[in-house]
């Protein structure tokens, strides 16, 4: 359904049964794993974009008057009715299916936003809500041992800019910014760059996608490392001092980082669980 016809038939449903009157808003929100949602505290019924888009019209109808019901439960029995009786009596009153959430089965959703997939053939193996932390690039498929060892890779599902974005939402940016470095990486290895994804900020119409250039390292070292051979020399030190031991407080800390400009504060020390803490210069001496 088309998410503004949606948004109008949630603001004439709150009309048809009186929760305008009495204060009551309707908004739209990207919530991918929930279809509607009622806050009586600020009088206000809010449904996802991201599902409208994709269900009918009927369904989109339903998760309104699932919604409302809620609110009318609340201003009749003036108590949090949550999903009991007196809810489902009212959503059999106005039309509503009485049922706690809405079926798997009937509604669509979004696949996740992560998918792991074969970096040759593209075939998806496992969707991901949230990006694995452990690295999957030598693990293989059960049975297909021969052709998928090394050669899985997690990425951005595809699947959410193959038919056009009416919208931004967290997987669309995620699937975009996949596809801009796909297309980008080729041009930043003929300067002898590094593209990497950055941060990347959006609205429901607007999106500001991150990449970031680095330089590689030609020395060896870690940018950390390189700035503290940089800054050393003013405090009378050498690169030979970073992660030098040091204690404050009865405890062991090692030289990470110099910051000049501070002055009170110029020293940077990390404790035994990677924590770091500013020192004044005198934890040196």
């Amino acid at each position: 359904m088309n998410t503004d016809e949606a948004l109008r038939l949630l603001e004439n449903k709150l009309t048809e049964h009186g929760l305008t009157a009495q204060g009551w808003t309707g908004s739209l929100d990207n919530a991918e794993r929930r279809f509607g949602v009622c806050r009586p505290a600020s009088k206000e019924i809010s449904i996802s974009r991201t599902l409208s888009a994709l269900n009918s019209e009927e369904e989109v109808l339903d998760t309104i008057l699932h919604e409302i019901a809620h609110a009318l439960a609340t201003i009749e029995y003036r108590d949090n009715c949550g999903h009991d009786e007196r809810w489902k009596t009212i959503c059999r009153r106005i039309g509503a299916r009485p049922e706690r959430c809405y079926d798997g089965e009937e509604v669509t959703a979004p696949d996740a936003p992560w998918v792991l997939s074969h970096r040759k053939t593209g075939e998806v193996f496992c969707h991901y809500h949230r990006k694995p932390k452990n690295d999957l690039s030598q693990t293989f498929i059960r049975g297909r041992k021969a052709e998928t060892l090394g050669q899985l890779e997690v990425r951005a599902n595809p699947h959410f800019i193959e038919a056009g974005i009416d919208f931004f939402n967290r997987t669309t940016i995620l699937s975009l910014q996949e596809k801009f470095l796909e297309q980008l990486e080729p041009f930043a290895e003929e300067l002898g760059l590094t593209l990497k994804p950055g941060k990347s900020q959006f609205s429901s119409s607007e999106a500001t996608i991150g990449l970031r250039l680095e330089i590689p390292i030609k020395d060896g070292l870690s940018p950390e490392e390189r700035l503290f051979q940089e800054t050393a020399p003013y405090f009378g030190l050498t690169f030979e001092d970073y992660r030098r031991p040091f204690q404050s407080g009865g405890e062991v800390f090692q030289l990470t980082a110099l910051k000049p400009r501070n002055r009170k504060y110029p020293v940077i020390g990390q404790n035994a669980q990677g924590t770091s803490y500013k020192f004044p210069i005198e934890v040196l001496t």
